[in-house]
């Protein structure tokens, strides 16, 4: 899993084996106003050591998501 960093939305993308990426998450939470909306960024993913729960940061305003699967290892 990749953390995007950037303007604009914000996103989790996963990679597979192949290299191909994909959208896996998108950060919905609104820090700005809703005439001009800004999205918290994510910053940091990790999985639970059974592998069954992917926990992913979002830096503005201080969110931890968990995340449960199933995910192939």
């Amino acid at each position: 899993m990749v953390c995007e960093d950037g303007n604009g939305a914000q996103h989790v993308f996963g990679v597979t084996r192949g290299g191909e990426v994909y959208a896996m998450a998108r950060g919905r939470q609104n820090i700005g106003t809703p005439q001009e909306p800004e999205w918290g960024e994510f910053a940091g993913v990790t999985f639970s050591p059974d592998g069954r729960t992917m926990y992913v940061n979002c830096y503005t305003p201080g969110t931890t998501f968990a995340v449960t699967g199933p995910w192939r290892r």
